[in-house]
């Protein structure tokens, strides 16, 4: 995303085709990581293509090995890395905070710190710090938490050029500084599998630079192999050459493969989806490189390299947008011409950045560099008049921004950051009490006494399966339903769950009667629905919750479940939206997880609702 360095090389330079080809892999990598937020239930492995980026980074990184700091110092790669990644997230972030401020004013929240630490490039650990979970920012949301990307990226930068100054010094040879960043990226991929063995929260793996760096320095290893360069010769050996060229197509369907078959909130994901993922992001940049190969040829196609080239600033912009659009959605609009409306404005604004910040075509008199002196360069340029007024436009309406931005951050709210760890905390409790909880441990009934058909159902074995919702609830549930089954975790996705349901059938868990609380995560198709169905099988009882969520699929995943009730005999709904839709005091701040009272009247209404599908049977 933020690799532009070889972006500057002399168009007569006879290598750029090979830049082509790399910008290309990275337009294909930022449109899968688009595509994971926008359509996560069919791309649920998209994020792996962050990997692919750092990867790319430290393949460029470390080409020309020792010779490159040689042409210009240290300082000057890293002002020049420092300005294409410094001001384009300036300037997004002063416009998401002015929009915000006019817009949406309640969600100044969780804005001032989150800024602050992204333009100074400790984002990532700031959310570790903080405990910010990856995968519960729905209670505190922040439209700049992909900024932890930006962040641990120019760290990288800063080892590399460390490392790099370090075997100057040490005098060591070629093969052995190579040797040498092989070893800490393998040291680095296990550090990731064994974090995750210990703790089982994939947020600080996912942040931190222990974790992350292996595919950094794999591409760093790739660089010492190939000499850094841009483009090579196919070998002349015809079997070789077409070996080469499939090595290079099975990466490549691994890839997709691996995008299309994991997701974000499974264990394999981290013991070995991450490492495997940056291995074969490693074989095909090597593979591209090679001169007349059908890959370079396809990476070259213009679709690529032009979101290769912006990549940066669509990474900067799209979840800014994708986060705040539901906001404005009309519900009767078709979900494809909202997306297609949500890609123009994501368009739009990553060409603004691209040419002012990245690129500097468009000039302007106030913004585009660290320096006053570009008012004094824009006055005395000879300009077309149509560009002077643009530039002069753009610099007004940037002040305008950065006025309305002042105020907005005056105005954000940390106090929702107490009340994300207040949450956290509960389901952290909850996972707790779930875990050391079993069937033979929970009270029993005296037989003789006459039961009312609600305490009947609420002594039944029933089987809860959910993500945070759920986990939020599971002590009142628990309290509720002793006999209960609760499974939860944390970002679980309905079409990620037939291992977990499975599992749970294997070792006994799963009841006659199954309570499902799943959606807010993402949407879901019909066909992964009714696999889900079809795995716990048509003797049965199922019930399914829908939910009530500020997000743009909440009415897509009700309708499924509706839907499904008429297709199968043995599903029935248990509605919370419309009851939850009128308590807005059940809630935390994030609108989604409900608090100690909603969490009550959530097992309150699950209890009576299946009592009431019970007596209507």
């Amino acid at each position: 995303m933020a690799q532009q360095s070889v972006m500057q090389e002399s168009h007569k330079n006879p290598k750029y085709k090979r830049v082509a080809a790399i910008d290309g892999f990275k337009g294909m990598m930022i449109l899968a990581i688009i595509g994971y937020y926008y359509f996560q239930n069919y791309l649920p492995g998209g994020f792996f293509a962050v990997n692919a980026f750092f990867a790319i980074g430290g393949y460029l990184a470390f080409r020309d090995n020792k010779h490159l700091f040689h042409k210009k110092p240290v300082e000057w790669h890293l002002s020049s890395k420092l300005a294409r990644l410094w001001l384009p997230m300036l300037f997004m972030i002063i416009g998401t905070v002015a929009f915000l401020f006019v817009a949406l004013p309640e969600q100044l929240k969780n804005i001032r710190m989150m800024s602050l630490s992204s333009l100074v490039f400790f984002n990532n650990y700031y959310q570790i710090i903080n405990q910010q979970s990856y995968f519960v920012q729905s209670i505190n949301p922040s439209p700049f938490v992909h900024l932890w990307y930006v962040s641990l990226y120019l760290q990288l930068m800063l080892i590399a050029v460390g490392i790099r100054k370090l075997f100057n010094r040490l005098n060591l040879l070629r093969m052995q500084e190579s040797l040498v960043l092989l070893i800490l990226s393998i040291l680095s991929a296990i550090f990731m599998t064994v974090m995750y063995v210990i703790q089982k929260d994939p947020s600080y793996i996912y942040y931190a630079i222990s974790t992350r760096i292996f595919s950094f320095l794999l591409g760093g290893f790739l660089s010492y192999l190939t000499e850094g360069q841009l483009s090579l010769a196919l070998p002349r050996n015809k079997s070789t050459a077409l070996l080469t060229q499939l090595m290079g197509v099975g990466s490549f369907l691994v890839m997709i493969w691996m995008m299309l078959g994991f997701n974000g909130v499974q264990d394999e994901t981290y013991l070995y989806g991450m490492q495997l993922f940056s291995v074969v992001s490693i074989v095909f940049l090597w593979s591209i490189l090679y001169e007349n190969s059908a890959l370079n040829y396809f990476l070259r196609f213009r679709g690529f390299t032009f979101f290769g080239r912006r990549s940066f600033s669509y990474y900067l912009w799209f979840y800014p947008v994708h986060m705040f659009a539901p906001y404005f959605q009309n519900g009767e609009e078709s979900s494809f011409v909202f997306v297609g409306v949500q890609m123009l404005w994501i368009i739009l604004l990553a060409e603004i950045t691209y040419k002012v910040f990245e690129t500097k075509k468009w000039m302007v008199p106030f913004g585009q560099t660290f320096s006053l002196m570009s008012i004094h360069h824009f006055a005395v340029k000879e300009l077309p008049p149509v560009k002077r007024m643009m530039g002069m436009a753009f610099s007004f309406t940037y002040v305008i921004l950065i006025g309305l931005a002042f105020v907005g951050f005056f105005q954000s709210s940390t106090e929702t950051n107490l009340v994300a760890q207040q949450l956290e905390s509960v389901i952290k409790r909850n996972q707790e009490l779930i875990e050391h909880t079993t069937q033979e441990e929970s009270t029993t009934v005296d037989p003789n006494k006459e039961i009312e058909l609600k305490e009947q159902i609420a002594q039944e074995p029933i089987t809860f399966v959910g993500d945070s919702i759920l986990l939020a609830a599971a002590d009142k549930v628990q309290e509720l339903f002793p006999k209960a089954m609760i499974d939860g975790k944390i970002g679980r996705q309905l079409y990620s769950s037939p291992t977990t349901l499975e599992d749970l059938i294997s070792k006994g868990k799963m009841s006659d009667r199954v309570v499902t609380l799943l959606g807010t995560n993402g949407t879901f198709s019909q066909k992964q629905l009714d696999e889900y169905i079809r795995i716990l099988g048509e003797d049965r009882e199922l019930y399914f919750v829908t939910i009530f969520a500020p997000v743009k699929w909440n009415n897509e995943v009700n309708q499924q479940l509706h839907d499904a009730k008429t297709r199968h005999a043995n599903v029935h709904i248990i509605d919370w939206y419309e009851l939850a839709k009128n308590h807005a005091d059940w809630f935390y701040e994030d609108k989604i997880h409900p608090n100690n009272q909603g969490a009550e009247e959530l097992a309150k209404y699950l209890l009576e609702s299946i009592t009431q599908i019970k007596m209507n049977e």
